[in-house]
């Protein structure tokens, strides 16, 4: 007569290779499931909101409206509207196609532009103006000798010309060759120095460092 763990052994076998299996089921399931679910959000992330209007306010860091600034709104195809906020930083575009849309502002004074993403038939959008960074430095000849002219700031990427609308416009270099341009959201900016008997002279820099510009003579 055969022991009784000659029988016992074979069975807890079987149950733990039946444990295995159904563990195994189990975790492709959960994970089918997860992957589901993921699809299902990032579908529902993409799709486009309803048709209609943006509108919105513009407010600066304390909360105060921000009138007459312009609004910079990209339709696709290389289409951009544009509008101005009123006497109490409202604005308004017209209806437009269901889709996401790229909304920009124009800077003031110290406060940097917005560039945000929106959806189409946002008509209650709140648009707040930060502290921008300012880009100090000076503009000098090969002698060490300060030279006149203006100074404009650009995204390095010239062919992002709805981000460039957000900058502010050229600004004059002092008597000591020193400029100072506020308004600037982090990043990196590609600033050109232009002046009367000089060549141009181009760097590109971030607003945390102290510029130098040598502007040779023609």
């Amino acid at each position: 007569m055969r022991p009784a763990w000659f029988w016992v052994l074979p069975a807890l076998g079987v149950i733990g290779l039946l444990w295995f299996i159904y563990f195994a089921e189990f975790t492709a399931f959960s994970r089918r499931e997860g992957q589901r679910e993921e699809e299902r959000v990032r579908r529902e992330s993409s799709e486009p909101g309803p048709s209609g209007p943006v509108a919105g306010t513009v407010r600066d860091a304390a909360g105060r409206p921000v009138s007459r600034l312009p609004v910079f709104l990209d339709a696709g195809h290389g289409g951009v509207h544009v509008e101005a906020t009123d006497g109490e930083g409202r604005f308004r575009f017209p209806p437009l196609p269901a889709g996401r849309y790229r909304l920009v502002s124009g800077p003031k004074g110290p406060l940097a532009g917005a560039d945000l993403e929106v959806p189409s038939g946002t008509t209650d959008l709140e648009v707040r103006l930060t502290p921008g960074l300012a880009l100090r430095g000076r503009v000098l000849d090969l002698g060490g000798r300060a030279v006149p002219g203006e100074v404009t700031v650009r995204p390095e990427n010239d062919a992002d010309h709805l981000a460039a609308r957000t900058l502010p416009g050229p600004v004059l270099v002092g008597q000591a060759g020193e400029f100072r341009v506020p308004g600037l959201r982090p990043g990196r900016y590609r600033v050109r120095f232009l002046g009367p008997g000089h060549e141009p002279a181009e760097r590109v820099v971030t607003p945390q460092q102290e510029v130098v510009l040598i502007a040779r003579p023609l």
